[in-house]
């Protein structure tokens, strides 16, 4: 028995959810999706997320979410983390201490899929313990899941594949977040897992990765603090479409998407 998932990049800022509500009704007609997932770590303002903006992308259809090292940045979205029905998953290497929890489980045709949520060391600067030993530790966690998910919120695509090498055969679907900038490796891997190095991102596309280019430029050019703002216009929409057995513990389909919707702000 099969089931599908559309997992949706980095939403950047209101342009991003802006974007994504406006193409999801068309993707769910056409692919007909199980789960609908979405890296939500700069939904609001283009670095973190407010409980109102969770609540914007849950009623517009997105079943759970997972996120990265800007997820911390409101403590108004503390309380909620820690609530067992709010569906956020915060990187799950991070302190025990930090609020959240770092896995989600979901029923799926009588079947239990859990997405990990897991953070990368290079280049990343964060107090996080290694990806790898945790997904272990995740993983056995009762009662054990059908199926997992991994979002693998990471700067390096060589620490990426080389987390989605390591799980498979346990994991069936490895996406990687971060980066905003899509790649062209969705694949399914010699171990049966399906895998793309990055989705990209929902956002402005006349951007620096999402936030205003001159702004960017800025900092690049004097080498002074800038403003992080969100860039406006004609966004980009990055997500992946995968199909997966839960008999055979595989995945049979991965294809990166690519939309464009024009955003007035």
């Amino acid at each position: 028995m099969e089931f599908s998932v559309l997992y949706f990049g980095d939403i950047v800022g209101e342009p991003g959810r802006s974007v994504v509500a406006e193409v999801l009704p068309d993707l769910i007609k056409e692919f007909e999706p199980d789960l609908v997932l979405a890296n939500i770590e700069n939904a609001t303002h283009g670095k973190g997320v407010l409980p109102k903006h969770y609540a914007e992308l849950r009623k517009i259809g997105i079943d759970g979410f997972s996120s990265g090292d800007h997820i911390f940045r409101f403590d108004e979205l503390y309380p909620e983390m820690n609530k067992p029905d709010f569906m956020l998953a915060r990187p799950a290497n991070y302190p025990d201490k930090a609020p959240g929890k770092g896995y989600l489980d979901f029923v799926v045709k009588g079947k239990r899929v859990r997405l990990i949520n897991l953070m990368g060391r290079v280049f990343m600067h964060n107090n996080v313990s290694s990806p790898f030993e945790m997904f272990d530790r995740i993983a056995e966690i009762g009662p054990k899941p059908d199926a997992i998910i991994v979002d693998m919120h990471a700067e390096a695509t060589s620490e990426k594949r080389a987390l989605a090498e390591y799980v498979g055969g346990r994991a069936q679907l490895i996406v990687g977040t971060h980066t905003h900038v899509p790649t062209a490796d969705a694949q399914i891997l010699a171990n049966g897992a399906a895998f793309i190095s990055d989705l990209g991102m929902c956002g402005p596309q006349d951007s620096s990765l999402g936030a205003d280019k001159n702004e960017a430029l800025k900092g690049f050019l004097t080498g002074l603090p800038w403003r992080y703002s969100v860039a406006s216009g004609q966004c980009e929409l990055g997500a992946a479409f995968a199909t997966i057995d839960f008999d055979s513990q595989t995945a049979h389909h991965i294809e990166h998407i690519r939309r464009f919707g024009y955003i007035n702000s």
